[in-house]
């Protein structure tokens, strides 16, 4: 869990933004059904590529800056 604080560091970064791909990857489903509703039903695996491609790009980013860890996600 992130601390409260005026602004986070890289580790707090990088742990928020792989936080944040595990969730929306799990949750295809629902973004999928949500789309079809409104949609074509593709926004689920839209959003898994992008958030798997957002893990691929933190893999090597540990000890880095927030702005560094935020540029590459």
């Amino acid at each position: 869990m992130i601390a409260m604080a005026d602004h986070m560091d890289g580790h707090q970064s990088l742990s928020m933004m792989r936080h944040v791909a595990h969730h929306m990857i799990a949750h295809v489903d629902m973004l999928t059904d949500a789309d079809r509703e409104i949609g074509d039903g593709d926004h689920g695996v839209g959003m898994r590529r992008a958030f798997e491609a957002v893990l691929e790009a933190l893999r090597d980013h540990e000890g880095s800056s927030p702005a560094e860890v935020f540029k590459a996600s």
